[in-house]
Order: structure tokens, then sequence, then C-alpha cells
């Protein structure tokens, strides 16, 4: 708005990265008009990160929305692997419900997981009565549990993991995650929900369960850990979709394009 304010006569290009939220709440409605108004006083263009979101936000706004999906270097050393007795499979998000931890945790609960020695490791922060129920029937389970918080080491924690773990249900406007995991060649299992149908080959470069799937996802990674091929075609096939359609170059070349 500022900005607006500043240069009124600028060409500006408004970027969304969510769906819109529909509430009761007066907060969120205040929220959603300073948007509407923002947009239709202000922004010459519209830009979402996903097809998906991009459909559901010009039919909330009236306005066409162009799509331009997120991008990110696509370089990242690669040091050895920290080595471990143990398979390592990391979740990376907000400890929320939507997230699909209900999911992980009912896996874990019935200990679909054939490897008997498996390190849980859960990086994120969220609602603290959800966190703390979610942690605490983790530790009575038969697997090593690990809560590392909120982290900005992404990169250094997957490289020394094995498995990433994306089980949401819905509300997934793209998913950074699996370009993060894309580029540190971690392999995926992952629900194929929203914008991540544009980010996921299906079975290609993750291996896709469906939402609230609990069997589904053990059956992924168990396939993930007894199939060397199948780990390592699913690591060199998400990596080539990094670079040919999701690198902060082309993203960068696409807006430039709108200016």
């Amino acid at each position: 708005l500022i900005s607006n304010l500043l240069k009124p006569y600028s060409r500006k290009i408004m970027v969304i990265h969510n769906y819109p939220r529909k509430s009761s709440n007066f907060k969120i409605k205040i929220f959603n008009l300073f948007t509407k108004l923002s947009i239709k006083y202000f922004a010459n263009k519209v830009v979402s990160v996903s097809y998906d979101c991009s459909l559901v936000l010009s039919d909330f706004l009236k306005k066409n929305v162009l799509t331009i999906h997120n991008g990110i270097n696509t370089k990242l050393e690669l040091k050895n692997k920290k080595r471990s007795l143990y398979k390592r499979l990391l979740f990376v998000g907000e400890m929320d419900k939507r997230k699909g931890l209900d999911t992980l945790l009912k896996a874990i609960q019935n200990k679909v997981f054939n490897e008997k020695k498996i390190h849980i490791i859960i990086v994120g922060s969220g609602d603290k009565s959800y966190k703390d129920n979610f942690i605490r029937a983790c530790k009575k389970s038969n697997y090593l549990f690990s809560y590392l918080g909120f982290r900005k080491d992404i990169d250094k924690l997957m490289l020394n993991c094995d498995i990433l773990i994306v089980p949401s249900i819905y509300n997934e406007s793209f998913g950074m995650v699996l370009l993060e995991a894309y580029r540190a060649k971690i392999p995926i299992v992952s629900t194929n929900i929203g914008g991540m149908k544009e980010v996921i080959l299906e079975n290609k470069s993750a291996l896709v369960f469906k939402p609230n799937d609990w069997e589904g996802l053990g059956k992924n990674v168990n396939a993930i850990i007894t199939k060397k091929d199948l780990k390592n075609k699913l690591i060199t096939l998400g990596y080539e979709l990094l670079l040919n359609k999701f690198s902060s170059k082309i993203m960068a070349d696409k807006y430039g394009e709108l200016i």
C-alpha cells in the first residue's frame, strides 16, 4: 500500500502465494477486503504460484490471475551424508492438521515400516497444543523420535536424511519443500494435492499416496528403503524436473516478461 502511494503511476505486480481464506473471522474478512481493494485500485497484474491456486483466486477476486511457478537456486554443495544405523524420515513444515501429521502419526502407531531402525525427525513450529500432543504420542512409539523446532538449515538436514515425508491433506498452493528436496537429492513420499500436482511427476519424481492414507505412506517408505534403483530414479528425475521447470532463473525470466 505504501509503495502504491509513493509511486502511484508505476507498474505493479501483486504476487499471491496462498489460497484465499474463507472465514467468518472478522480479521480475515478485513484482510480479504483489503486485498481485493488493493488489487482493484493498485495492481496492474496479479500472479500466483500454481495454476490451481490461480484458478481459485480468479474466482475469489473476479479478476484474471496469471501463473508463475516458484523457483529456487538449483546449486547446492552436496557433502557426504553422515552415517547412521537408522533410516531417517524427515518432515518439514508447519505443525498443523492440514499438513497431514495425523497421517504420519497413524503410520508410526501402526508400525507400518518394515525397517525396525527408523528415526522420525520433525522440523517446524505451530500450534502449541497440537504440537505437544503430537510429540507426546510419537515418543510412545518404538521408533527413535526427534523434534527440532523451527530451523533455517533445511538443506543441511535434508542432506543427512533418507526420505522426505509430505503428508499434506489440503490447502497446498505449491510446496516449496518439494523443490528443496529435489535440490538436496532426497527421495520424496508425498500426497499430491492442489498446486503440488504441478510440482510432482506422480511416481516418477516422488512416490505418491492419497491424503489420510497412512498405509500408503508406509508402503512407499518401505519401497524406497528396499529398492535402491527406485530411490535413485526418484532422485534423478526430481533433480531434472527442478532444472527444467523450477530454477530461479526460469522464474525470474517469466517475471521479467511482465515488466
